[in-house]
């Protein structure tokens, strides 16, 4: 995932998630670090008629 994608996704989890208590580097160092240790991160799917 691009550094503008991952950006985007903490964002988007942020205002609907309880990911809202960590604040922006807290959350990104947690997707950058599961990216270091091999997990795929891939934005959420768009539902169609959204």
């Amino acid at each position: 995932m691009t550094e503008d994608g991952l950006g985007e996704l903490v964002r988007m989890l942020q205002a609907h998630t309880p990911l809202v208590q960590l604040s922006n580097m807290e959350a990104r160092a947690v997707f950058e670090l599961m990216q270091h240790r091999g997990y795929t991160i891939t934005a959420p799917a768009v539902e169609a008629g959204n």
